[in-house]
């Protein structure tokens, strides 16, 4: 999920099973980061099939390290693909690891 919050104009990415309720934490007992820019709104949700395809999701964004890429993300004109690949020493012989598919980026615009 992305949290935007409109008094400092910032984004905030995590992962939850209930983003809403994240939310809502986030806007009254986090006393952390994100209570310093209150109100939070929700202004992205993705769901994931397992925990660790939402933790991959979570750290691309983290790492793109780009407001312009997470404004991209939320308005629906980037999307995150995350492929594995089999580890080292199996079928492919390929180590395992997450890709992120710019490809089709490429190919919107």
């Amino acid at each position: 999920y992305i949290l935007h919050s409109e008094s400092a104009d910032r984004y905030y990415i995590g992962i939850s099973s209930d983003p809403e309720r994240r939310r809502h934490f986030h806007n009254t007992i986090e006393k952390g980061f994100t209570s310093r820019y209150r109100p939070w709104s929700l202004v992205y949700v993705k769901e994931y099939s397992s925990k660790t395809d939402a933790h991959a999701a979570e750290s691309k964004v983290k790492n793109w390290k780009s407001r312009k890429m997470i404004e991209r993300l939320i308005a629906g004109e980037l999307w995150i693909f995350l492929i594995y690949f089999p580890p080292l020493g199996t079928i492919g012989h390929v180590a395992g690891l997450t890709m992120e598919l710019q490809a089709v980026q490429k190919l919107l615009y």
